[in-house]
């Protein structure tokens, strides 16, 4: 890297500079240090490890946590081809996903996490931010999520259309014929509950 042309090298610096900016916080500086190694992390001993980011840090510490992310699920991927798969299964549970955690190849990831012993939870605001994050690799995305769950009210147009989509259409009896409606139309969907709070 130090061979390349002086506005090659400072584009480099200026990339490595940005991904890394969360360390010039004394209590993010303070977390780097000896101890953690996806290694050690996947002993089998069924390890628990939490990485949170207040809202206004995500955008700061997303690179780290991806860094921290990407490289346990490279060490489950290593395990499993060479016929070590982690055991128990490694569990994956992303809140925020597209703030937090925004993997890159989430979708590739979702779609070989089977075979791998890895199981995922994504959590998301609405389809709509999938496909901001992913673009025309969203459909994959929702393809390799096995189980959806959808909780309301349900405002932007891309989650009703899916949803309206996935539920389908029920027949409907009337005085004289029988007409087919959406199970669940816009205005219900915008109607559901929001979950309530815990006491």
């Amino acid at each position: 890297m130090l061979g390349l042309d002086p506005r090659n090298r400072s584009t480099t610096f200026m990339s490595a500079g940005h991904l890394v900016a969360a360390y010039r916080y004394p209590e993010v500086l303070r977390t780097a240090r000896p101890g953690f190694s996806a290694e050690r992390f996947l002993n089998g001993e069924g390890n628990t490890l939490y990485l949170c980011a207040s809202a206004r840090h995500q955008r700061l510490l997303a690179p780290l946590i991806v860094a921290i992310v990407s490289a346990v699920l490279e060490q489950a991927k290593g395990l499993a081809r060479a016929g070590q798969p982690c055991s128990p299964c490694l569990r994956v549970l992303l809140d925020e996903t597209a703030n937090i955690a925004p993997l890159a190849d989430l979708p590739q990831q979702l779609s070989e996490a089977g075979s791998q012993k890895i199981r995922f939870a994504t959590v998301w605001q609405s389809l709509a931010q999938i496909r901001d994050r992913y673009g025309d690799a969203a459909d994959a995305t929702l393809a390799a999520s096995t189980a959806k769950l959808f909780m309301g009210p349900v405002t932007d147009e891309t989650t009703r259309r899916y949803m309206s989509g996935a539920l389908g259409e029920a027949l409907q009896e009337h005085e004289d014929h029988l007409s087919w409606r959406s199970k669940a139309g816009a205005s219900e969907l915008q109607q559901l509950e929001r979950t309530a709070p815990c006491s």
